[in-house]
């Protein structure tokens, strides 16, 4: 029953209800009705504390208090109760979502100040913030896409990212792939086929896991996994524009791309 208890206190508070607001209203629905002093001694709360407490219920439409010497209060039948905190919360979404499309049309009508010169940066990519980054730098190439990547997420990447690949390609954007050969590969190699038909569209195979994963997007900036294994947003990444950095990496590229092999074997 405790557990039960604690269960249905959070689920309480979820729907809007604080701790001592919920443990009082528990206390009612299991009575049928009940004093002051009474709800103090089954939920423990000290009674001078009761009153705001049971105001606050009583505004939420969740009790009922009734004329008589000593006050007495009772909760009203359940399903209503537990409707209302609902539709409450209901409304408090739509409000929400009302005011975040209203501060995204009038932020997005803010200038931002130019720099008078642009500046390397180094940015972490939070895990939940991957996927978008990546979207945002395909979309944004003009000349060239290159990445290095592991089997597993080459498969996952594909799939996610096939649209904005597409699209790239279709523009005129050269796209190179290394990744390692699979170990059971019929999908791995239908997915290969359908990226190769774009003729702006080339991939390449080393013989072992590539050690690192990375993207490099028109030579101009790059993002690189913090962990080399796992699936796409399973870690987090730098992104940077840093000329040197982006040098290495690149650098790095085209000499695994020499040596990885062209085809399947």
């Amino acid at each position: 029953m405790e557990n039960l208890t604690e269960d249905t206190i959070l689920g309480l508070r979820d729907l809007g209800l604080t701790a001592v607001q919920a443990k009082t209203y528990i206390a009612l629905v299991r009575q049928d009705s009940l004093t002051v002093s009474e709800i103090s001694k089954l939920s423990k709360i000290q009674r001078t504390d009761l009153y705001d407490i049971l105001k606050g219920l009583e505004e939420k439409g969740l009790i009922e208090r009734e004329i008589s010497h000593p006050t007495v209060y009772r909760a009203i039948p359940v399903e209503q109760g537990l409707d209302q905190l609902f539709l409450t919360k209901e409304k408090r979404y739509f409000e929400l979502q009302k005011k975040v499309a209203e501060l995204k049309h009038n932020l997005g009508k803010i200038d931002k100040v130019p720099r008078l010169k642009e500046e390397a940066n180094f940015r972490i990519i939070a895990r939940k913030g991957i996927i978008q980054k990546i979207v945002n730098a395909i979309n944004s190439s003009r000349e060239s896409i290159d990445v290095i990547i592991s089997e597993a997420r080459f498969s996952k990447g594909i799939i996610r990212f096939h649209h904005e690949i597409e699209k790239s390609a279709n523009n005129g954007v050269k796209c190179r792939f290394i990744t390692e050969k699979p170990q059971n590969g019929n999908v791995f190699w239908k997915l290969v086929a359908e990226i190769e038909a774009n003729p702006r569209c080339q991939i390449r195979f080393s013989t072992e896991h590539p050690g690192i994963i990375a993207g490099i997007y028109d030579q101009k900036e790059v993002l690189v996994f913090q962990t080399p294994t796992g699936d796409i947003g399973g870690s987090a990444a730098l992104w940077s524009n840093n000329r040197s950095l982006v040098t290495i990496i690149g650098n790095y590229f085209e000499k695994l791309w020499l040596t990885a092999e062209t085809q399947k074997k």
